[in-house]
This record gives C-alpha cells, sequence and structure tokens, in this order.
C-alpha cells in the first residue's frame, strides 16, 4: 500500500512536456495545479499544439519556447513501427 507523503514543493519548478501528441500536455494539467496550489512557481517550456494547450490552462505562467521534436506518426499500421 502506497503511503501519502505530505511534502510541499517550494520554488521554481520548470515542465517540459514532450510534443508527441496532447495527451502529455493535457497530463500535466493536473500536476501544475498542484505544484500552483503548493505556491510553487511553474515554468511551462513547450511549442506548438502541446505549448497552445498550456496556454489556454495558464495563461498567467512564465512560458519559454523550445523547439520540439515534430514526432509525425504514419497513417498506415503496417509502418506504424
Amino acid at each position: 500500500m502506497a503511503k501519502n507523503i505530505n511534502k510541499s514543493v517550494s520554488g521554481n519548478i520548470l515542465l517540459s512536456p514532450l510534443d508527441w501528441g496532447l495527451g502529455h500536455a493535457s497530463r500535466c494539467v493536473p500536476i501544475v495545479q498542484e505544484l500552483l496550489r503548493q505556491n510553487a512557481n511553474v515554468i511551462i517550456a513547450s511549442s506548438g499544439a502541446t505549448a497552445s494547450l498550456l496556454k489556454k490552462e495558464f495563461p498567467t505562467l512564465t512560458f519559454l519556447e523550445i523547439p520540439g521534436y515534430e514526432i509525425q506518426y504514419s497513417a498506415e499500421k503496417k509502418s506504424f513501427m
């Protein structure tokens, strides 16, 4: 059974989700919310759709533009691997 550890976070936190789809960005939303609740200074480094989603959710945070990997997935199942 996991223990609930009640430690608070403070200071600067740099969060840089991958740009491999919006799943990475959307899973960061509750993490950022919790960090903000604990009075951390959250800075987000991202680009593209990932940055757009997080800017919409957290318009008052500091954002840094970093180049993404620009991953593209094949439309064909046989080429996906």
